[in-house]
């Protein structure tokens, strides 16, 4: 089951590198592309995204899949730094960038788990990843 997770959560990385990259020109095309590729990715294949998340009681608790998820996390934090100001304190790219994470995170499992009280069709959803990042990337 490990390897499965290993396997997802390298699949995830590279699916959202893509997404960001491919989506740069437009000021939050990134981080938009991001919680969509996230969501879609918990959507696509469910048991990979719960075996990825449950696997530990912590991220601390293997080693490989703390380095593998903060691989992930860096992708987010990376196009979060691109979009603050130039100077911006790492502290704040972090906290920013946590936030995307909670929202998104939440959002693909109230999906996969059928508790999203709202039937979102793919232009809605895309409409509240774009009022979450402006929301938090704002000044």
């Amino acid at each position: 089951m490990r390897h499965v997770a290993l396997a997802g959560i390298d699949r995830m990385r590279d699916q959202m590198d893509e997404a960001a990259l491919g989506a740069r020109g437009a000021p939050l095309g990134p981080i938009i592309a991001l919680g969509m590729c996230y969501a879609n990715f918990a959507r696509t294949e469910p048991g990979v995204f719960r075996l990825m998340f449950g696997l530990t009681d912590s991220h601390e608790g293997d080693q490989e899949i703390k380095e593998r998820g903060d691989a992930c996390a860096e992708i987010v934090r990376r196009e979060v730094r691109l979009i603050l100001p130039q100077g911006t304190p790492e502290l704040e790219i972090a906290r920013r960038a946590h936030m995307l994470h909670m929202f998104v995170h939440g959002h693909a499992f109230l999906e996969i788990d059928g508790k999203n009280d709202f039937d979102l069709t793919p232009e809605q959803e895309h409409g509240l990843m774009v009022d979450i990042a402006a929301r938090i990337m704002r000044d």
